[in-house]
């Protein structure tokens, strides 16, 4: 049975960092690494470290190409600073711990809502102010009209589909593997089989 105890070891980390990280969406792989970083430099009392892809690797548990992603997706995010030695070939790998240089899709939820809220009502009061408002309603229903006729159209196209496969000859289940294999929804699918048969 785990039984793990501070007097055994412990990474001290800011409060702070860790409710920035907790209030994002991360990769479930770039996630792990970035714990991997945490450990291997702030577990230390380090803030840098220089951290083989073998070592991410039997921390992990997670095969190369998902800890390189990982690695990628938190550098490209500027979760993490990188440096690559040319001679050595060794990458040394750092948090980069002011969360507000992160990319803004990786801004703390809360921040991107006030954000976005406060935008968002701007926006629309300098639009009505403008007479404009109303104009945009029009063409976000008119387009709301179009991509349900589409749908509709697709629907019907679906339908013929399927009569002509059963008029061949083809089962129900065929008929679905077929437009599965297609990546047509399912559910749609289902629809319109169960219109037809």
């Amino acid at each position: 049975m785990a039984s793990p105890q501070t007097k055994n070891g412990y990474t001290k980390i800011a409060n702070e960092l860790l409710e920035a990280m907790a209030s994002i969406k991360i990769p479930a792989d770039a996630m792990r690494c970035f714990f991997v970083i945490l450990r291997k430099t702030y577990g230390y009392e380090k803030k840098m470290d220089t951290i083989s892809i073998s070592q991410f690797q039997a921390m992990t548990g997670l095969p190369r190409g998902q800890v390189c992603r990982g690695i990628s997706w938190l550098k490209q995010h500027r979760f993490i600073n990188s440096l690559i030695n040319e001679t050595s070939r060794v990458t040394t790998h750092s948090i980069q711990k002011d969360y507000t240089k992160w990319t803004p899709t990786s801004y703390p939820t809360s921040l991107i809502n006030e954000t976005t809220d406060s935008l968002i009502n701007e926006t629309k009061s300098s639009l009505n102010s403008c007479g404009v408002g109303g104009l945009i309603n029009e063409t976000h229903k008119r387009k709301k009209k179009e991509k349900n006729a589409r749908a509709r159209a697709s629907n019907f196209s679906l339908m013929e589909e399927i009569k002509t496969f059963n008029g061949l000859g083809w089962s129900k289940q065929a008929i679905k593997d077929h437009l599965l294999m297609r990546e047509i929804p399912e559910a749609d699918i289902d629809t319109a089989i169960g219109k037809l048969f």
